[in-house]
């Protein structure tokens, strides 16, 4: 892993513990990120929020942001959005104009004084690439990569990995034919 990459975990890392609600404070909190989806980009990456507070929320005027201070610059939501209680609202790039990396990105959910209210960040895998239409997703508590993506509702349970090499056939075995070295059985 090199220094850059080291170096943005670890900010990412301190970001989260300082500016992070507590769970017990949380009301609307980043739920998925769909960074990679199939299709293009621009109409179909996708930040959902999530309230899981009893009330619901005028989102007027909170932004949402990639990389604090850097990347795409910070979106403000429109006058009149409300999230109800136990609500999943998925704000999509072609209304957004939010871009994500496909690689490395944050996510960052602010309040309209600008105040940080819950952010996460995504690495992809080995190849340095996150998987096409594979969401970050919050299941259970814990930040995973989830198939399918699941816009506007609970997030997929399944955890998926990155995709490894498929294991060599092997024949079948048998009391006759041929063996794979070619030998009689």
């Amino acid at each position: 892993m090199n220094s850059r990459c080291l170096a943005f975990i670890l900010y990412t890392l301190l970001l989260a513990a300082v500016v992070a609600p507590l769970p017990s404070q949380a009301t609307v909190i980043i739920s998925e990120v769909l960074p990679d989806p199939s299709g293009l980009d621009s109409d179909n990456e996708f930040v959902e929020l999530y309230n899981n507070g009893s009330a619901t929320v005028d989102l007027s005027g909170w932004k949402l942001d990639d990389v604090l201070g850097s990347g795409s610059s910070p979106k403000t939501l429109a006058q009149g959005t409300l999230i109800q209680p136990g609500q999943y609202l998925a704000f999509f790039a072609g209304t957004t104009h939010l871009s994500f990396n496909n690689a490395t990105d944050s996510v960052n959910l602010l309040d309209p004084q600008g105040v940080v209210m819950d952010s996460t960040s995504y690495i992809g895998d080995d190849s340095g690439k996150v998987r096409e239409n594979v969401s970050w997703a919050l299941v259970s508590g814990s930040w995973q990569w989830a198939a399918p993506a699941t816009a506007n509702g609970p997030n997929a349970s399944e955890q998926t990995s990155p995709p490894s090499p498929s294991p060599s056939p092997t024949p079948p075995a048998s009391s006759g034919g041929t063996s794979p070295t070619g030998e009689i059985n």
